[in-house]
């Protein structure tokens, strides 16, 4: 039931996405470019949420914490157009999974309270970094000079702690297919460096 709501969603905001673009004719740096312009134009970043998750992280005993629903996270981007960086990159994940391009869920510590989730994304076979929320916040708070291209290029400062296994959120989804974790091997995503990366200009280089 969950993953039906959520298909629906998805294929919705796609549409959306999509609608006056003959999408066809794309490749996946055009593709994934569009769907993350159309998160930063349209979603707001929830600090009032942030708020809570600050305080859950300060909050030592475990019975004061308070509950974290990331399915409904999700779903208020989509209803909502509100979120914070971990259902924020799951919903750029979905969309990236509608127009078949593959992305994973990255976990960094920039420093917070609250550790940040962002997306590697493969594109013509080749894996770059993507951060919606860092867009959405820099652009929706006014930074001067904002580039979507520049903006995309998240890994600044940033130390990287791990890729999210893909059966997690597939039961937060409740999707029908479950996949087990993939056996990565050296050119793969578990054994990306574990050091802070400090990135001057963006990886990726297209711009509209």
């Amino acid at each position: 039931m969950r993953w039906n709501m959520i298909k629906i969603l998805v294929d919705a905001m796609h549409q959306e996405i999509f609608k006056t673009k003959e999408q066809t004719s794309f490749n996946d740096e055009e593709k994934s470019f569009y769907i993350y312009k159309y998160l930063v134009e349209n979603i707001k970043y929830d600090y009032k949420l942030l708020k809570d998750r600050e305080q859950n992280a300060l909050t030592k005993e475990i019975r004061n914490k308070k509950a974290v629903n990331n399915y409904d996270e999700i779903m208020n981007v989509f209803t909502n157009k509100k979120g914070i960086c971990s259902s924020i990159s799951q919903v750029y994940k979905l969309l990236l999974e509608k127009s078949n391009i593959e992305s994973k869920a990255i976990i960094c510590n920039d420093g917070n309270l609250v550790k940040h989730q962002l997306n590697l994304v493969k594109r013509n076979n080749a894996w770059t970094f993507d951060d919606v929320t860092r867009g959405i916040i820099y652009k929706n708070e006014g930074l001067e000079n904002f580039n979507y291209n520049y903006e995309r290029c998240p890994i600044i400062n940033q130390t990287i702690l791990g890729v999210l296994p893909e059966d997690y959120y597939d039961a937060v989804l409740g999707r029908e297919e479950k996949r087990m974790p993939e056996p990565f091997n050296e050119f793969s995503l578990y054994n990306l460096p574990l050091g802070v990366i400090n990135k001057e200009k963006s990886n990726n280089n297209f711009s509209k």
